[in-house]
């Protein structure tokens, strides 16, 4: 199905080190790292923090509540970008939302927004000392990245996360979140379930098989999209083309 747009909100290095120390070589956990109430945060705690924040939003509009999911795929991406600390809609295996979606056995429609706080430019002067930078707070960081998607997102995604998380039609979200001392991800995986299924999807000999009932609604029509595999490539630098 399809997936969103987002944006990046950089670290905040605010400052040069003049000491040059570095105490910031182990950065911690999401477990280990402290919130505003000083408490350590579970990631259970962080993800119905998400949901009431997202809720609230959409109440505002008079849009019924989204509950929460337990697909892993949100999970899968924040860990995955908190690694290489590049946005991207894409996992770094090359799958996209749908694909990891489906492969963590969701069975709706997904669509996907993603936020996140520190790249890699300026993460490692973060930890070396060369700047000062601030550490993360994972309640304000949900409240930043939320407060942007929904009301801050034209300029850089002409509106399209605040479009999917003021969708009616989703049912469900999943979260995702993963952080370290200077950086923050935050997944949102809407989906739209409808169908209550009972008995799970069957492919074979060419032939698709769904068996449930429509749980809101009636069936209006069903949509095939198809992505062809990927076939293999060469990559080109600049370097090289001129080599």
């Amino acid at each position: 199905y399809n997936y969103e747009v987002s944006y990046t909100n950089n670290t905040n290095a605010n400052a040069t080190n003049q000491s040059g120390e570095n105490n910031n070589n182990n950065a911690p956990t999401p477990e280990q790292t402290l919130s505003s109430n000083g408490t350590s945060p579970t990631l259970d705690q962080l993800r119905q923090y998400a949901l009431d924040k997202i809720n609230k939003d959409r109440e505002k509009y008079n849009l019924t509540d989204v509950q929460l999911g337990s697909n892993q795929a949100a999970q899968a991406y924040a860990e995955d970008i908190l690694k290489t600390r590049e946005l991207s809609h894409w996992l770094s295996n090359g799958d996209k939302p749908y694909m990891t979606y489906t492969r963590y056995g969701g069975l709706g429609a997904v669509q996907q927004s993603v936020a996140l706080t520190g790249t890699q430019d300026n993460y490692e002067q973060c930890l070396s000392g060369e700047y000062l930078c601030t550490p993360v707070d994972p309640y304000k960081e949900i409240d930043n990245h939320e407060n942007e998607l929904v009301y801050d997102n034209q300029a850089c995604c002409n509106n399209a996360d605040s479009n999917n998380i003021l969708d009616p039609h989703h049912t469900d979200v999943s979260i995702g979140i993963a952080y370290d001392n200077y950086s923050f991800v935050f997944v949102q995986n809407f989906e739209n379930n409808y169908i209550q299924y009972s008995k799970p999807v069957d492919e074979g000999n060419g032939t698709i098989n769904i068996s449930g009932n429509v749980i809101n609604g009636t069936l209006s029509g069903i949509e095939i999209r198809y992505d062809p595999m990927p076939t293999s490539c060469l990559l080109y630098t600049s370097d090289a083309a001129d080599e």
